[in-house]
């Protein structure tokens, strides 16, 4: 298998408005993966940042994932 379909699964749910969704293909990709390129976990972690944001979790999960998606 690919993370290619994790990724785009979860940029759709979130453009569709349907972050809740989007979090669990973001997870999928990152941790079950182990082929999965930087700058592609770089997008992931972006992703899980903004989903976190738009389901109002805590400000500080939030700036983990885009600290994580810079490292």
């Amino acid at each position: 298998g690919s993370y290619w379909p994790y990724l785009f699964l979860a940029s759709g749910l979130i453009e569709a408005g349907q972050p809740v969704k989007a979090i669990p293909y973001c997870n999928r990709a990152l941790y079950y993966r182990n082929d999965v390129p930087d700058r592609v976990k770089a997008l992931l972690y972006e992703g899980l940042a903004f989903a976190f944001y738009l389901c109002g979790q805590p400000k500080q999960w939030v700036l983990d994932n885009y600290d994580r998606a810079i490292a």
